[in-house]
């Protein structure tokens, strides 16, 4: 990984809809493990959450843990997305160099957030991805995307199923599903077991 991005700030932007919180994890112990899992990749800059959220959830769960929130009005994922993607336009152009982790259920070709993230790498913006069903990903986006993690293993602080290792994103993906998808490796630490 460049110099420039293991320093730079990185920007996590939560769909929390498609992605909601394990059983088991709190608001607080998910930005712990999400800031380790970016550490451990060599990450070492500020690290700020956003969650983007159109259900009733409890915000001081999430202020405490220092994540902001974005209540949006959309009921569909298109339409959270397509807010994901306003934010980093209008936030790129004040952060050079800048890591971008996008959290997601899932993303399409069509999805605006897609395209956004497509457009916007260069090489100032580092593309991170934390996502529930990476299979059904777009395989743009994923070859944009430096690092890819489950989202049970990022929420636990684990590693990515695609890194800079050079290897593709399909063969990652398919050696690793299966790993990440529930392995007892995986799970949280709780704020005992922290150092």
């Amino acid at each position: 990984m460049s110099s420039k991005f293991s320093t730079a700030e990185t920007s996590v932007l939560w769909d929390i809809e498609g992605c909601p919180v394990p059983n088991g994890l709190c608001p607080d112990l998910i930005s712990k493990n999400i800031k380790s899992a970016l550490e451990n990749m060599g990450y070492i800059g500020e690290v700020s959450i956003t969650v983007y959220y159109d259900t009733n959830l409890n915000p001081d769960d999430f202020e405490s843990a220092g994540i902001k929130l974005v209540r949006t009005s959309a009921i569909d994922r298109y339409a959270r997305g397509s807010e994901i993607s306003s934010d980093v336009f209008d936030w790129a152009p004040s952060r050079n160099p800048s890591n971008w982790m996008v959290i997601l259920r899932d993303c399409s070709e069509s999805d605006d957030v897609v395209e956004t993230i497509c457009d916007l790498k260069s090489p100032k913006e580092n593309v991170l991805l934390g996502l529930a069903q990476p299979q059904k990903a777009s395989r743009k986006l994923l070859g944009k995307a430096s690092s890819v993690w489950l989202w049970t293993s990022l929420s636990a602080g684990g590693s990515p199923i695609k890194d800079q290792s050079g290897r593709s994103s399909q063969q990652r993906l398919d050696d690793n599903t299966s790993v990440y998808g529930g392995s007892s490796s995986q799970r949280a630490t709780t704020p005992n077991q922290q150092e």
